[in-house]
């Protein structure tokens, strides 16, 4: 099994991705608890987040991860200003079977200005390139802007998972998209 990892920074036309550094779990927190109830409708996470400890906690483990090949996660800028505008994470790594899944999220004063959409196509690139043969982007059917974006970048609709998750104490539903290494663009 041949484990091949990112560049810890990575740069579209308009942002930079920098893999979790301890130093950004302050700005971090920040984000997702003036995000909260937002952020917390469909991420099951956001509800254990709690303090810049709790981001610093999480952060130490996603680095040690990253070293293993089991989490890939970065922290979005925009180039103009250096604003922080989210997250963005290779999870659920199968090396052996060339499969990942994406999650992201950005904050909501960012949304509908083509940044997800940016990074999710550039990381998409990036994780072909490494070998991988297949990309699912998984997230709550209701949340309209999050299943846009693998729609508008030829991911392939491929089931809905019924009641896999428990957030805000409902069973809630999971779309799964995909999309394979001959299917690249």
């Amino acid at each position: 099994m041949n484990i091949t990892l990112p560049p810890e920074e990575i740069e579209t036309e308009r942002l930079i991705l920098k893999r979790l550094e301890i130093d950004m779990a302050d700005e971090i927190f920040a984000a997702v608890d003036k995000d909260r109830a937002r952020l917390n409708r469909f991420l099951p996470w956001v509800e254990w987040m709690k303090s810049g400890a709790d981001e610093m906690k999480y952060i130490t483990m996603a680095r040690k991860a990253w070293v293993a090949g089991e989490i890939l996660d970065y922290a979005i800028y925009r180039k103009s200003d250096r604003r922080y505008l989210g997250n963005f994470g290779g999870h659920h790594i199968a090396w052996r079977d060339r499969r990942i899944e994406l999650g992201y999220w950005v904050i909501g004063e960012v949304e509908g200005q083509g940044y997800v959409t940016e990074f999710v196509k550039k990381m998409g690139e990036e994780f072909f390139k490494l070998g991988f043969n297949r990309i699912e982007i998984r997230c709550d059917p209701r949340n309209l802007r999050s299943a846009a974006i693998p729609k508008k970048l030829g991911y392939v609709f491929e089931a809905t998972l019924r009641q896999n998750v428990f957030i805000e104490g409902a069973y809630l539903d999971t779309s799964v998209y995909a999309k394979l290494a001959k299917e690249q663009q």
